[in-house]
């Protein structure tokens, strides 16, 4: 597997981990770590900010492994629907002054890795059908 592949392979993974964790913070009253969610953030936007990265990051580490030839596509779509949340996130909730760098980090991040699924050998030969 070339090292971009794998690269984008662990960074899902982890986010999927984060997204699982996430969400069992929001069932649980206490958990044996420290809490990844951001505490200046309402209980509704947690639970769809945890349910659009477990999206995301699940349409990447299923649609990778199955060799999907939608999964460029779906990504696009999950990858909208996290850049909706962030929009919320930073212009309602959060306050700190690198909150726009941030969000634009992550949107360019979001349009990076669909320019590679769509571009690069690997991942063109991998969701050809």
């Amino acid at each position: 597997m070339p090292i971009v592949a794998l690269l984008l392979f662990g960074v899902h993974v982890a986010l999927l981990v984060w997204a699982l964790v996430g969400m069992v913070e929001l069932v649980s009253a206490r958990v044996p770590w420290p809490k990844v969610s951001n505490a200046a953030f309402p209980p509704w936007l947690l639970l769809i900010h945890w349910l659009a990265v477990l999206g995301g990051s699940g349409v990447f580490v299923a649609g990778y492994l199955a060799r999907w030839r939608h999964t460029p596509g779906a990504l696009a779509i999950a990858y909208a629907f996290m850049a909706a949340v962030c929009v919320i996130e930073t212009f309602g909730f959060l306050t700190g002054t690198g909150r726009f760098v941030a969000m634009a980090l992550e949107f360019g991040a979001y349009l990076g890795i669909l320019w590679l699924l769509r571009n690069h050998a690997t991942f063109a030969q991998r969701f050809s059908g």
